[in-house]
C-alpha cells in the first residue's frame, strides 16, 4: 500500500518468488480465457464498429461490478481500440487491463501507443503501467519508467509519479534521492501527507532526527486540525519510536500516550510507551503498560513480547522472586503459544487443495482469535489476484473447452499452494519470535540465579 510508509515485517524472498509465478499463471490463464470462454450469452453486443460505443459499454459493466465482462469486450475488440491510439478512451481501457491483469492485451495496446499515441496518451499509459509494477513491488522497473518527464498526468497522477518512485528509491536504500521526490508534492494532493511520512523516515534512516522529527510534529499539527485520527495515530507511533531511539524517553512517552487504546497502532504504543517509562526508571509505569496489554483478547506480537517484559521490569526493579516466576510463567506462555501455531500448521500441512480458502478480506486467520493481514506479507498485487480468482467461477461449466478448464485448474492448485505457503510462512515467523522470546526469558532466569549466587 503506496499510503503506508515502509513495510514492518521484511517479505520472504520465496514469498516473492512464487508470488511472481502465480501472477505469471494468471496472465497466462486470463489469455486462454478470454480467447475461449464463451459468454455471449452475458453480452448483448460482442463486436463494435465505434469507440466512443465501446466505452459505454465497458463503463456500464464496470459500473455493474462485471468487469471480467468489460476486460473481455476489450480483447475481442483490440483492432479497434488500436486504430485510436488518440482517444483518451484508451487509458481507461488500459487502466481495466492493468487492474485485471490481462497483461497481453495490455502489452499490445501500450506497445500501440508508445508507437503512435501523442504525448499526453504515452505520459498517462506509461504512468500505468509504473502503477502497475509498482504494486508487484518491481522497485528497478519502476524507478527508470517514472524517471521520464510527465508533461501530461493531472496533478494527482503527477504527484503519485513522484511518490511511487520516492518508495521505489527508498525500497532500494537510495534515500536522499527518495527524499528530493517527496519533497517534490504539492501539499493540496491526498499523497502529501504519507510523502512527508516517508520522508521523515527517509530522513531517519540518513540518521538526521532532528529534520525527521520537525516533519513528523508538522504533519501531526496539521492532522489534529483536519481530525484525521489515523494519519494521526501513524504518525504518533512513528515519532514515539524514533523518540526512544533517540533516548527522549520524555518526548517519547506524549507520542505513545497520544494513541488511544482503540486505535490500530495501540498494542504497539504500549509496548513503546513500557519502554519508555523503564528507561525512565518509571517500572510502576511500564509494568501497568504490559498489564493493559497481557489482558487483551486478541493476541499479537506486542501481546507476545508484554510477557516478556513484565518480569524483566520486574527484575530492574529488584523484585527478584517476582521476576524468576514472571520468566517461569513467559516461557510456559510462549511454549503453548508456539504449540498452538504448530497444531496449526500441521493442519494446513496435511489439508488437501480443496480445502484451502482463498482469504477474506486480504486476511488469513491464524488462530481462532487471531488473524494477519496478508499485505503484511506480500504485495498489493497478489493479494488482489488471491481476491480476484473466485470471479471465474460463475463462467465455467461442464461444456467449458478442455484447455480452458484445465488452465483454470492449474492456476487454482498455485493460487491455493501459495496460499498455504504464506498460512506457513507467517506460522513461521510467529514461531520464531516466540522462540527468541524464551531465549531471552531463559536469560533474564541465569541473570537471577547469578544474582542470587553473588550474595
Amino acid at each position: 500500500m503506496h499510503n503506508i510508509a515502509m513495510a514492518d515485517i521484511a517479505k520472504d524472498s520465496q514469498l516473492y518468488s512464487l508470488a511472481q509465478s502465480l501472477d505469471q499463471q494468471e496472465q497466462q490463464f486470463s489469455q486462454i480465457f478470454h480467447q475461449q470462454a464463451d459468454l455471449s450469452s452475458e453480452l448483448p453486443k460482442m463486436f463494435f464498429t465505434d469507440i466512443s460505443e465501446l466505452h459505454s459499454a465497458v463503463s456500464q459493466l464496470t459500473e455493474d461490478h462485471r468487469p471480467l465482462l468489460a476486460v473481455h469486450l476489450l480483447t475481442k475488440n483490440i483492432p479497434l481500440i488500436k486504430d485510436y491510439s488518440d482517444d483518451l478512451s484508451i487509458i481507461d481501457f488500459l487502466r481495466l487491463l492493468f487492474n485485471h491483469n490481462e497483461m497481453v492485451t495490455a502489452q499490445i495496446l501500450l506497445d500501440t501507443i508508445n508507437q503512435t499515441a501523442p504525448r499526453d496518451i504515452k505520459d498517462n499509459a506509461n504512468f500505468l503501467y509504473a502503477k502497475f509494477l509498482f504494486k508487484r513491488e518491481q522497485w528497478q522497473q519502476v524507478i527508470p519508467l517514472l524517471s521520464r518527464p510527465f508533461h501530461d498526468l493531472s496533478i494527482v497522477e503527477y504527484n503519485q509519479a513522484h511518490l511511487f518512485k520516492g518508495i521505489a528509491l527508498q525500497k532500494t536504500e537510495k534515500y536522499r534521492l527518495a527524499i528530493a521526490q517527496f519533497e517534490l508534492i504539492s501539499q493540496e494532493t491526498t499523497d502529501y501527507t504519507p510523502a512527508q511520512l516517508n520522508l521523515a523516515l527517509a530522513n531517519i534512516r540518513q540518521g538526521w532526527w532532528t529534520d525527521a522529527h520537525i516533519i513528523l510534529e508538522r504533519q501531526i499539527k496539521s492532522a489534529l486540525s483536519k481530525n484525521q485520527e489515523k494519519v494521526l495515530n501513524r504518525l504518533y507511533i512513528t515519532l514515539g519510536y524514533s523518540y526512544l531511539r533517540q533516548q527522549y524517553y520524555r518526548n517519547a512517552r506524549d507520542s505513545f500516550g497520544a494513541i488511544g487504546l482503540a486505535s490500530d497502532y495501540a498494542n504497539q504504543s504500549l509496548i513503546g510507551l513500557s519502554l519508555a517509562a523503564a528507561s525512565q526508571e518509571d517500572y510502576v509505569g511500564a509494568l501497568n503498560a504490559v498489564r493493559l496489554l497481557q489482558g487483551k483478547k486478541q493476541p499479537d506480537l506486542s501481546v507476545d513480547e508484554a510477557h516478556l517484559l513484565m518480569p524483566y521490569f520486574y527484575e530492574k526493579s529488584s523484585q527478584y522472586t517476582t521476576a524468576s516466576i514472571g520468566y517461569d510463567q513467559s516461557i510456559v506462555y510462549f511454549l503453548g503459544r508456539i504449540s498452538q501455531f504448530q497444531t496449526e500448521q500441521k493442519k494446513i500441512i496435511d489439508m488437501p487443495l480443496s480445502g484451502i480458502q482463498y482469504p477474506s478480506q486480504g486476511v488469513i486467520n491464524l488462530t481462532a482469535n487471531e488473524t494477519a493481514k496478508l499485505d503484511d506479507y506480500i504485495a498489493d498485487a497478489t493479494v488482489e489476484t488471491l481476491q480476484r480468482l473466485p470471479l471465474y467461477q460463475r463462467y465455467f461449466n461442464s461444456t467449458s473447452p478442455q484447455k480452458l478448464a484445465l488452465s483454470r485448474q492449474v492456476l487454482n492448485a498455485t493460487s491455493k499452494e501459495f496460499v498455504r505457503a504464506t498460512h506457513l510462512h507467517v506460522l513461521q515467523q510467529k514461531i520464531k519470535y516466540l522462540n527468541s522470546y524464551i531465549d531471552q526469558a531463559r536469560y533474564g532466569l541465569v541473570r537471577l540465579y547469578d544474582h542470587q549466587g553473588n550474595k
